[in-house]
């Protein structure tokens, strides 16, 4: 009776440009186990995210193939046996069951019959502490001291290479990225109902209400408001912020691009404080409400400022 055909099966992401010594003893001791192995590639469905900047085909031509290509690797003269797939993230919740059970369901389709005997490998800190599925699963003790996905790819980042495949890798990401929406927030800040702050831009002789962009650390729009007024206009003290609407910003910087901005739009009480120009405000200043001619306003502030009026 014949023995049973031996299947190791390798998850990881790989998102880098070559495969570090940790993922090569990885491959060869699995390699060395199995009479065929199994390579998923995880996929996110972030596209060109800072955690996972190469797509599968990218990983699977570039890096996975070549690498097993390299002669040095042969056993015996003949190229492992190898299939490379992706398998994509999935939501969780309070565990890991679900994808446990969806990479069962993958494996099954390969394997699935009682001549093959699959065991799943990987090091220490990896997929395998998560995994909850039927299968073996092994962790091999190859885990090589100081060596992070994380770290590499964040050195990568420092140093431009001057190439034109460099060029080309940069112009290739961004037409492949999903278009964005940039969120911001823009806020009124009204004092006893009569008056209005605005600010003013360098080099710009209109006003505008302050605002920015909401940052990814913001617990909630209104966070975000909050900390813009204090960030470009000192220290003072907000209250009551009530949402107006929002609109698509028709802002200079993005008209021609693919990518543009969206505004929240709030209006809040002044409490107390001086205000102070800060960041990228030159000067900030009170205006009577009902003084105020929004052709003095920046193009882009003028439906915000109908909007304003039609609440208060």
């Amino acid at each position: 009776m014949s023995s049973k055909i031996k299947v190791g099966v390798i998850v990881g992401r790989f998102q880098l440009p070559s495969l570090h010594i940790g993922y090569k003893k990885l491959i060869n001791e699995v390699l060395s186990l199995s009479d065929k192995t199994l390579i998923l590639i995880g996929q996110s469905p972030v596209k060109f995210s800072e955690n996972y900047p190469l797509p599968f085909n990218i990983i699977q031509n570039n890096i996975i193939t070549e690498y097993l290509s390299d002669p040095e690797i042969y056993f015996n003269e003949i190229l492992p046996d190898i299939e490379i797939y992706p398998i994509y993230d999935r939501p969780v919740e309070k565990d890991y069951d679900p994808w446990s059970s969806e990479l069962d369901n993958f494996i099954d389709t390969k394997f699935n019959s009682n001549q093959y005997d699959v065991t799943l490998y990987g090091c220490k800190d990896c997929f395998i502490n998560k995994y909850s599925g039927k299968h073996k699963s092994i962790i091999l003790d190859i885990l090589v001291e100081g060596i992070s996905d994380i770290n590499i790819r964040n050195e990568i980042s420092k140093t431009p290479i001057l190439s034109e495949d460099f060029n080309k890798g940069i112009i290739y990401c961004i037409k492949n990225q999903y278009p964005i929406s940039y969120q911001c927030v823009d806020i009124a800040i009204i004092k006893e109902s009569t008056e209005i702050l605005l600010g003013r831009k360098k080099f710009q002789t209109k006003w505008r209400f302050p605002g920015g962009f909401v940052d990814p650390t913001d617990d909630s729009l209104e966070s975000a408001a909050k900390r813009e007024c204090l960030e470009e206009c000192g220290d003072i003290e907000l209250d009551d912020f009530q949402y107006i609407s929002s609109q698509r910003i028709d802002d200079w910087r993005y008209r021609s691009e693919t990518n543009k901005i969206m505004t929240s739009f709030y209006k809040c009480k002044f409490i107390y404080g001086r205000p102070i120009p800060n960041d990228d405000l030159e000067e900030v200043r009170w205006f009577k409400i009902s003084d105020v001619d929004k052709t003095n306003l920046v193009n882009e502030h003028n439906k915000l400022w109908d909007k304003l009026v039609k609440s208060i």
